[in-house]
């Protein structure tokens, strides 16, 4: 599938590998170098390292967006769809670069309120089920139904692209693994079944769905493992909401952009088409 959208693919799974790469070293030096023990702490606070990738994605993703939207005339014949889609997604990663360079423009005593709502249990619960619905679990069913001969057909049409990509899936479900052991309450225990699940899904889809699996994909899901196993074995580094949601939100947002980039590609391939 990668190499019928190009650019996108690639653009994620760089952008996935470095970050992946960079967040596995740290979260293992923390957790078997007492001289490192507070690495992760250090690399997520306020002005660290995950808050400086989360603005630059932000940043990043609103002047691909905002010039997307005005870089060939031709583009205004398309689906208004499309463009309330540009405008929506535009506003959210104006909104959450804002996010990322306010503690540069305001003092960490005026921003507590704010970083006490972002990093609050229930919204990252509420924030990890969305993503594990919306871009680990019903792309799997919507993959699985589809076959080889509709599969190119249907996936650069609308509503078919705003399907996340298999790459994206797991830039989202690697964020999602991102969580400690000690849970407070019983029902929290989901969360740790989920990645489970979502790593079986994924699974089956390459063992059913091979068509699916470019390069870019199998590198993907074995970082994605590898990933995931360290997680669950160095889970006591993720202990404190705050320090484990800077990376998750920064991760995230990486998710999104990649999605987005792939409903722009895929949206373009299937405009070019109606033109011939």
């Amino acid at each position: 599938m990668s190499n019928k959208i190009g650019i996108s693919e690639i653009v994620l799974s760089a952008l996935f590998f470095f970050i992946a790469i960079f967040t596995l070293c740290v979260v293992l030096l923390t957790y078997t170098v007492d001289n490192f023990s507070g690495l992760f702490v250090l690399v997520s606070a306020t002005h660290g390292v995950y808050e400086n990738f989360y603005f630059i994605i932000g940043f990043v993703g609103s002047i691909s967006i905002l010039l997307t939207t005005f870089k060939e005339r031709s583009y205004q014949r398309m689906q208004k769809s499309f463009f309330y889609f540009c405008y929506i997604m535009l506003f959210i990663f104006v909104l959450n670069a804002f996010l990322g360079v306010r503690p540069y423009l305001i003092q960490t005593d005026s921003i507590d309120s704010v970083q006490l709502l972002l990093f609050s249990t229930p919204v990252e619960h509420i924030i990890d089920c969305f993503f594990f619905v919306f871009f680990v679990a019903l792309p799997f069913v919507y993959y699985l139904q589809i076959n080889e001969n509709t599969l190119y057909k249907k996936f650069y049409t609308f509503p078919h692209n705003l399907i996340p990509s298999l790459n994206t899936m797991m830039v989202a479900l690697f964020s999602f693994a991102i969580q400690p052991l000690d849970k407070e309450h019983w029902w929290e225990w989901w969360e740790i079944s989920a990645v489970l699940i979502g790593l079986m899904m994924l699974g089956y889809l390459w063992y059913r769905q091979k068509i699916l699996f470019s390069s870019y994909e199998r590198f993907n899901f074995i970082v994605l493992i590898i990933g995931v196993a360290i997680f669950l074995i160095s889970h006591s580094v993720f202990e404190g909401y705050a320090s484990q949601y800077a990376a998750k939100k920064t991760i995230y947002l990486l998710a999104v952009w990649g999605w987005v980039l792939g409903v722009i590609d895929r949206h373009k391939i299937e405009y070019k088409k109606s033109l011939l």
